[in-house]
């Protein structure tokens, strides 16, 4: 390949990564949407009530029979005192 084939390539790929421009509405309205999403920082931390249904069915029984301990922090806390 040529030298000017290579610098025309990279231009190309970096004119491809380039941020949308802030003018587009599409974008802003992406930016408005993240930042009400994080507006309620307790609501992030809400676990849907199937996590907690996988935990007590399929994850707890298997720790507990691999470990004896079925609480995570307790496994933490058993593997830093070892």
């Amino acid at each position: 390949m040529k030298k000017c084939e290579i610098t025309l390539r990279t231009v190309r790929f970096l004119n491809s990564l380039k941020m949308p421009d802030l003018k587009e509405p599409d974008y802003e309205s992406r930016i408005r949407a993240q930042i009400a999403q994080y507006a309620e920082p307790e609501n992030l931390l809400k676990l849907p009530r199937v996590y907690h249904y996988w935990i007590a069915k399929h994850i707890r029984p298997k720790m507990s029979a691999v470990f004896g301990i079925s609480n995570v922090l307790l496994l933490y806390a058993y593997c830093a005192v070892e």
